[in-house]
């Protein structure tokens, strides 16, 4: 078969498109993962643990967010089977001849640094994997799958200035807007990668899955909840909202989403209550009586509203606007990709009905998010820290607005 330089061969075409996604995802581990801060604290203290902020939890039986912590320790442990293998020392064999040249023995700390650099930078490479999966999956043409990760990668780093600055003097027309640059200048932490992946994974599994099962919703909830404790709400309410929007499920979406619904809060309460038990005995215990779990509680709806929640509110009108900042830019850039995509690819056969499928997926998947958004607004620090926890939402926001843009033109052809 020869290779033709205008249209490559899928398989250089499908390599083209990793090659991308790895380039992008390497840059975002590194530049905006906070590797620099890991390596210094390293330098100042050689043989620290990548745990805490570096993948989400201290300890495990009393965090909603160690699924990260536990797949970043299998790594680590993945890497220092692998570096003890490669770099044994002599001295550690049995068989151990006496030598009067002496022996090598292996830089420690180095190895140790070179397991954590790897467990930091792989891990988030590993939750950023379905990214990749959803724009292979979503779009057939290598360079649509590219768009599509440029503009994902430019949602999770943040927009360059010429884009911000557009969008800043536009909405500075309308109104007093507030220019919240820091909302695109944000350091993420490992969960933050877990959520960002997980998003990806729900919308793909909602866009390809043709019966969703129960014991599906059951495990997918599961998974989100260990990773961040919100993910297992923007679960249940995803498949509630995408069965309710499918149309082949007219007559019983009603039934049929709650029945779902129900599935995902039952597994999310259910984690959620063996969490508070952990919790509370760990906080029992440190108190030295009974009253751990109940100041526990107290903290949880009267010192998180205090700090943050009042906040919040208070400065309402720059909350609604910095939301409206970081939605209003993904889905107009989104939107026109989408026309563009659209317009160059006339979708023909069985993958015409599914591009507004995927974009019920993606929309059903924002939907579930904006209820966590909602439900942060009382408890949850987004005055300071919405750049970081809305970027799930901006790239679903972005998909639905790609595939809606798409589906619009392509919606002449279908008829």
């Amino acid at each position: 078969m020869a290779l033709s330089l205008t249209r490559p061969a899928p398989a250089v075409a499908f390599w083209c498109v990793v090659a991308v996604f790895l380039v992008y995802a390497l840059n975002l581990a590194l530049l905006s993962g906070d590797f620099e801060r890991f390596a210094a604290r390293w330098l100042q203290r050689p043989g620290a643990g990548a745990t805490g902020h570096d993948l989400g939890c201290d300890t495990i039986n009393t965090c909603m967010r160690a699924g990260v912590t536990v797949l970043g320790e299998g790594l680590s442990t993945l890497f220092s089977g692998a570096a003890a293998l490669l770099y044994m020392a002599p001295s550690t064999s049995a068989l151990l001849p006496s030598s009067p040249f002496g022996m090598p023995v292996p830089p420690a700390d180095e190895q140790l640094f070179a397991v954590r650099v790897a467990t930091f930078i792989v891990l988030r490479v590993i939750c950023l994997l379905p990214v990749l999966w959803l724009a292979v999956y979503f779009w057939r043409e290598a360079w649509a799958r590219i768009a599509y990760l440029t503009l994902a990668f430019l949602v999770m780093a943040g927009w360059p200035p010429p884009v911000i600055d557009v969008f800043f003097r536009a909405a500075s027309v309308i109104a007093d807007w507030p220019l919240a640059y820091y909302l695109f200048s944000v350091r993420l932490i490992g969960y933050d990668f877990a959520t960002l992946g997980f998003v990806h994974l729900l919308a793909l599994y909602i866009a390809r899955r043709g019966e969703m099962r129960l014991v599906e919703i059951a495990a997918l909830t599961a998974l989100g909840q260990i990773m961040f404790e919100n993910n297992g709400i923007v679960a249940g309410v995803a498949v509630f909202a995408a069965t309710f929007l499918e149309p082949a499920h007219a007559g019983t979406r009603l039934r049929l989403a709650t029945q779902r619904l129900a599935v995902a809060a039952a597994v999310s309460v259910t984690l959620a209550t063996a969490f508070a038990i952990a919790a509370s005995r760990t906080a029992a215990g440190a108190a030295g009586n009974g009253s751990g779990a109940v100041d526990m509680i107290n903290d949880y709806f009267s010192t998180f509203w205090r700090d943050y929640g009042f906040y919040n509110f208070a400065w309402f009108n720059v909350t609604v606007a910095n939301i409206a900042t970081m939605m209003t830019i993904p889905a107009v850039l989104g939107l026109g990709a989408g026309v563009i995509i659209g317009a160059v690819v006339r979708r023909d056969g069985p993958s015409r009905p599914r591009v507004p499928g995927d974009a019920r997926a993606a929309l059903a998947v924002a939907v579930g998010f904006s209820v966590t958004v909602l439900i942060g607004l009382f408890i949850s620090g987004l005055s300071s820290e919405m750049g970081r926890q809305l970027l799930p939402l901006a790239c679903m926001v972005l998909v639905a607005a790609m595939k809606g843009g798409e589906a619009a033109l392509n919606r002449r052809g279908a008829s």
